[in-house]
């Protein structure tokens, strides 16, 4: 019998149909670009969005804990149970309205109202703005290619790949540390997808530009809820792959808690591959332009490098308002009331009393009564103003008593007395018409990567002082920060920073608070940093003189062990440290005494005062992921107090706050600038804040151009170029200046495009043993690069050498875009021989680096006008006119940058500025550098940058 037939039911081939045509679809969505993106970033948004509720449910559910445990119980179990459907419905919802559907039912049974539910402001913040992924802003991304490269290795590095992940760990949860800087999602979609992951030194520019040079398209960015420092972003390559960057890494030490959070990152047991890790960037260039970044910024103050503080930055600024505004408050008081205001105060009060009659007369009386028992107040007000300033413990005192007679007035409307004490109501009037609308304590100078404050202060001495405070840098770089205030002239630094408390007996003995002052620190290999370096303040801090619910929070003389990342610390590791003897654990104490170590100048090393509060205490439930500051606030304070005294700094001095126009231009020394400077504005128009580059760059044209005659005549409110009597050569530059964008930010891009061509010409430049050499002349380095100027190139060498670079500038020039940065190569000799040069050596600085021709104008600016110029966080312009001390523009024939301005003595507790020179207070104290110490500075620049070309050789296989 034969084999019988089959053929195959209408069913069945309907179904094959389908199933090749589903499949046809997924290759097109596979191979569509577009597709693959919006997949990606679907996926990525629903795993955020999922995380960010689950979190922010178990928050709530831990507040409520301590009312109902039950209903926390209950919160708890049905987070633990949410579905990706759930989270999708509510993505956009209230944390509390989320929780309150979860709770419908104990809701509806009256045992809680939605409005009780606890959501605090930190809980709130942390819901509704990370956790998220968002659209990156285009002037974040680089609009143009350039020859940046960074040297690329693949895998985790060999200490990254030695890192004990399978030990218990002293954290309490890893995945929440991880969650808290990468978010667990990026984690999780590493793990399913696949997707491949940078880790890059540097910040988001240089990730970002080596994205857009490599062909890849930005399309957006994670934002984790501590992720001030780590940036992750989510591209797409030309081959449609997708690809992870993470970044924010000052210091090889952050790279390496990078890539520790990747190590231990892990989902549903998996974890991360190293074949999926790509490593970018160069540890000693990225070193360099810390050190670079620090210097940079402090040879555009106005103030000179003397006594600095590096931590807390906005904290230590906080509580110096708050004393500053105490004791000027202690000085009004003395104002109204006399030496002594609280019997000033009481007597004010009889006198009242005695004029009035009935229960007015009583009233006052019972008023009397209260404070004359009050001893604290009476004990205040017989301190010095300085000792309130310089005590955390007579601030409070003074804060207590301000509430204590706000209170009374409110009682008692109606009261002299206290009407005078508070005029407004609310606070004690400051001495000498202080006003915070009108004076400021300190001030921030912002210079991009590198952000302080400063302030004036009277020291011991009597004389006028500076300090600056500048914040913490992670791990190694904080060496590099420190070696430029050193190399700056810094001889006193102290260092406050936080620190994981061990305690040699356990962790019984330690608290989130306690103060540390070490004497011996340990570098990450085990030996000890800094040889020959001591902590000033083991001496100088006596418990015996310090607040009594402080005094035994205070560890003198501790050992404080160093670790690149926090997540080293293994419970091995955590035993292993204790037997040693070691009382605390953090990340960079050991570089800044090896700084310090390092810098040995004729005059002796800078003397170094340092104190680290507990933060944490590993092995216990007050890790790093679960870290409450709140905590830490007493002995910061107290720590302060004892700083203060260390560094000798007195009574800090408020300053005038500068005029809002004068955040848009200078101070002008003379009616010739200010002429030149208004019809500048006349003739560029628009909102002078936004186009500040281009007015200066014309109203430097029209100060040189034009007769002070002129200027006078000329109409600054309807001015028209053609009616100048200039030139033709500036009228053609001002006609220039006025044709192209006038926007900051085109001036920026300008320089972005230039920093991109001339990056390329220098890597298409061969080697010829370093007998080429390049500088900058023109517009940039005359300080007057606007949106439409080019690049001038002045070459060192034989006429081979010039006709070699020429011929390379000139096959760019072909080859760019219609209103592209030309650049004009001219030998060294050629003219104009007076412009200013910059020397750049043979350029490849620009290829190790995006932003580097930034950089470099940033620094002319300053060196010429005294003009700062920087981005900000959202790559947004920035220019601002130092105005408390004079910028150099203000006076032409002196040298750059107005050093030797000096603020007046202190009047009636208020700093003056003037915008000429004034009377020298306090010898050199708060002058800069002399131009010997700048043209040092220069000498160390390009040492510098010879030893990036040489790494930059080495690294592109050149001998």
């Amino acid at each position: 019998m034969g084999e019988r037939q089959t053929h195959p039911r209408p069913a069945v081939l309907l179904v094959a149909v389908l199933t090749a045509v589903l499949a046809a679809g997924t290759a097109t969505w596979a191979d569509d670009p577009e597709r693959t993106a919006e997949r990606e970033v679907a996926a990525l948004k629903d795993a955020l969005d999922h995380e960010r509720i689950r979190r922010g449910l178990e928050s709530v559910a831990a507040q409520l804990r301590g009312r109902d445990a039950g209903l926390a119980d209950a919160l708890a179990s049905r987070t633990a149970r949410l579905s990706m459907r759930f989270t999708r419905e509510h993505a956009g919802a209230e944390l509390r309205d989320v929780a309150a559907e979860l709770l419908a039912d104990e809701i509806r049974a009256g045992r809680i109202q939605a409005r009780d539910l606890p959501v605090d402001l930190k809980t709130y913040k942390r819901f509704s703005e990370t956790t998220r992924f968002a659209v990156l802003d285009p002037a974040r991304v680089p609009a143009t290619t350039s020859a940046y490269e960074p040297p690329v290795e693949e895998g985790f590095s060999p200490e990254a790949r030695a890192l004990d992940t399978a030990s218990s760990h002293s954290l309490v949860s890893v995945d929440d540390y991880i969650a808290d800087r990468l978010t667990g999602a990026v984690v999780e979609r590493l793990v399913e997808g696949g997707a491949r992951v940078e880790v890059h030194h540097g910040q988001g520019p240089e990730a970002l530009q080596s994205l857009v040079n490599r062909g890849f398209r930005v399309l957006g960015e994670v934002r984790p809820p501590n992720g001030s420092f780590e940036k992750v972003y989510l591209a797409q390559g030309p081959d449609s792959s997708m690809r992870y960057v993470v970044t924010g890494a000052h210091g090889s030490d952050r790279v390496f808690q990078l890539e520790a959070l990747l190590r231990h990152g892990r989902h549903d047991g998996r974890r991360v591959l190293t074949g999926q890790v790509l490593r970018f960037g160069d540890p000693e260039t990225n070193r360099d332009r810390t050190y670079e970044d620090a210097r940079r910024g402090l040879a555009a103050s106005e103030l000179a490098v003397e006594k600095v503080l590096v931590g807390f930055r906005s904290e230590v600024h906080r509580e110096m308002e708050r004393r500053a505004a105490a004791q000027k408050k202690f000085e009004g008081l003395r104002e109204v009331f006399g030496d002594h205001a609280h019997e000033g105060l009481l007597r004010a009060l009889e006198r009242e009393a005695g004029e009035a009659t009935g229960a007015r007369r009583e009233r006052i009386e019972r008023v009397r009564e209260g404070l004359a028992g009050k001893r604290v107040p009476e004990a205040l007000f017989r301190l010095e103003p300085g000792e309130v300033f310089r005590s955390s413990v007579q601030v409070q005192r003074l804060e207590a008593y301000e509430i204590a007679l706000r209170r009374l007035r409110q009682e008692n409307p109606g009261i002299l007395a206290l009407e005078r004490a508070l005029p407004d109501g609310k606070e004690f009037p400051m001495a000498a018409g202080v006003d915070w609308n009108r004076h400021e304590v300190g001030w921030e100078a912002n210079h991009g990567r590198f952000v302080m404050y400063e302030y004036l202060y009277t020291g011991r001495d009597g004389k006028l002082h500076s300090l600056k405070v500048v914040g913490n840098y992670y791990g190694d770089a904080m060496g590099e920060v420190v070696r430029a205030l050193l190399d700056s002239g810094a001889r006193h630094v102290g260092y406050l920073g936080t620190a994981g408390g061990i305690g040699t007996g356990g962790a019984a003995d330690v608290r989130v608070g306690d103060l540390h002052i070490p004497s011996r620190v340990y570098a990450p290999d085990g030996s000890v940093a800094g040889p020959g370096v001591t902590n000033a303040m083991v001496d100088m801090v006596d418990s015996r003189a310090m607040d009594p619910a402080f005094r035994d929070r205070l560890l003198n003389g501790s050992r404080v062990a160093n670790v690149r990342s926090p997540l080293e610390e293994t419970a091995g590791w955590l035993r292993e440290s204790r037997a040693r003897g070691v009382n605390a654990v953090e990340v960079e104490l050991s570089h800044v005494v090896d700084a310090i170590a390092r810098h040995d100048p004729a005059g002796g090393r800078a003397r170094l005062h340092a104190a680290l509060i507990v933060s944490d205490v590993p092995g216990t439930d007050e890790t790093l992921e679960r870290m409450n500051p709140e905590r830490r606030r007493l002995t910061f304070s107290r720590t302060l107090d004892v700083f203060l005294e260390a560094l000798g700094v007195g009574e800090v001095h408020f300053v005038e706050r500068p005029a809002e126009a004068l955040r848009f231009r200078p101070r002008m020394a003379d009616r010739r600038m200010e002429r030149a400077y208004e019809l500048a504005e006349g003739l560029v128009g628009g909102e002078p804040g936004r186009r500040s580059l281009v007015r200066d760059n014309v109203a430097l044209v029209l100060a040189e151009g034009l007769s002070g005659a002129a200027l006078d005549r000329a109409d600054p409110t309807r001015p028209r170029l053609e009616d100048l009597p200039l030139g033709e050569a500036d009228r053609e530059r001002i006609r220039r200046e006025l044709s192209g964008p006038l926007e900051n930010r085109d001036v920026l891009r300008r320089l972005e495009a230039a920093n991109a061509v001339f990056s390329r010409l220098a890597r298409a430049l061969p080697d010829d043993g370093g007998r080429r050499r390049l500088a900058l002349a023109g517009d940039l380095a005359e300080g007057r690069f606007g949106a439409s100027s080019d690049l001038v190139v002045a070459v060192e060498g034989g006429p081979r050498v010039l006709e070699s670079v020429r011929a390379r500038a000139e096959a760019l020039n072909a080859r760019r875009p219609e209103g592209g940065v030309r650049i004009e190569v001219i030998g060294a000799d050629a003219p104009p021989a007076r412009a200013a040069r910059i020397e750049v050596g043979d350029g490849l600085d620009s290829t190790r680096r995006p932003g580097y021709l930034t950089d470099l104008y940033a620094d002319v600016l300053v060196e010429a006008r005294g003009v700062r110029l920087y981005t900000d966080w959202a790559a947004r312009p920035v220019v601002e006119y130092p105005s408390r001390i004079p910028p150099g523009l203000a006076e032409r024939e002196r040298a750059p940058r107005a050093r030797e301005a000096l603020p007046r003595a202190p009047r009636d507790g208020v700093i003056e500025t003037l915008g000429r020179r004034v009377a020298r207070l306090g010898g050199d104290a708060l002058r800069g550098p002399p131009s010997a110490d700048r043209g040092e500075a220069r000498r160390r620049a390009e040492e510098a940058r010879r030893r990036a070309l040489e790494r930059a050789r080495r690294v592109r296989g050149r001998p």
